[in-house]
């Protein structure tokens, strides 16, 4: 009698699992139909991307970044945009910080030997930082090149550009303009000067603007 009352049991299993599947083919017309689950997963995965561009939720109520700001006033938004902006400087500062301590290990501490090795090896590093910042390897060499500067040439700046007291596009345009300066003892005396001067332009809308 339990065999049979098992027996039983799966065979009503498999008919309401052979309905089911009927009822989805007919849906769609083709039986197992491969579109009708990839359109399954596609619904599943949007709804799983709009839960996550919401963010996190207050329960019963709307999301959270609604209410970010509900407690300033016009000045303290403003002063929320400029924390923001510092913020998003440092973040950018120690990113090349991190970008030339990893170039430095990589690269040979010999002048002869760092010379071989700056073609192949020098592409090794893009690639490193692409992929790290998953960008493109033309970025990733921008990003280096920035970093090489800050660290090897103009190390006052980048105490600034830290400190966020300048903002990239001020310190892209520094290493820009002070590229072809070769003599150590003035790109040295160059780094003082404009790391002095740097916050006070930025502060008057210079070339961060």
């Amino acid at each position: 009698m339990p065999d049979t009352n098992a027996e039983a049991a799966r065979r009503i299993g498999q008919s309401r699992a052979g309905s089911a599947q009927a009822d989805q083919s007919q849906a769609c017309g083709h039986h197992g139909c491969c579109s009708c689950k990839t359109r399954q997963i596609i619904h599943i995965a949007l709804l799983t991307y709009a839960n996550c561009a919401r963010g996190p939720q207050k329960r019963g109520g709307p999301p959270i970044i609604e209410h970010m700001f509900e407690n300033l006033d016009d000045a303290g938004v403003v002063d929320a945009i400029t924390d923001a902006a510092r913020a998003q400087n440092a973040m950018y500062a120690r990113e090349l910080a991190a970008i030339g301590e990893l170039y430095a290990r990589r690269a040979p501490a010999d002048d002869a030997d760092r010379f071989n090795w700056a073609v192949e090896g020098y592409e090794n590093v893009v690639a490193e930082v692409a992929a790290a910042l998953r960008t493109s390897r033309g970025r990733a060499a921008a990003r280096l090149h920035y970093a090489i500067a800050l660290r090897e040439r103009l190390p006052r700046v980048a105490e600034v550009f830290a400190r966020r007291a300048i903002d990239f596009r001020l310190m892209a345009a520094l290493v820009y303009r002070t590229e072809l300066v070769e003599d150590p003892g003035l790109i040295a005396n160059l780094d003082a000067t404009v790391a002095r001067h740097a916050p006070v332009d930025a502060a008057l809308g210079g070339e961060s603007r």
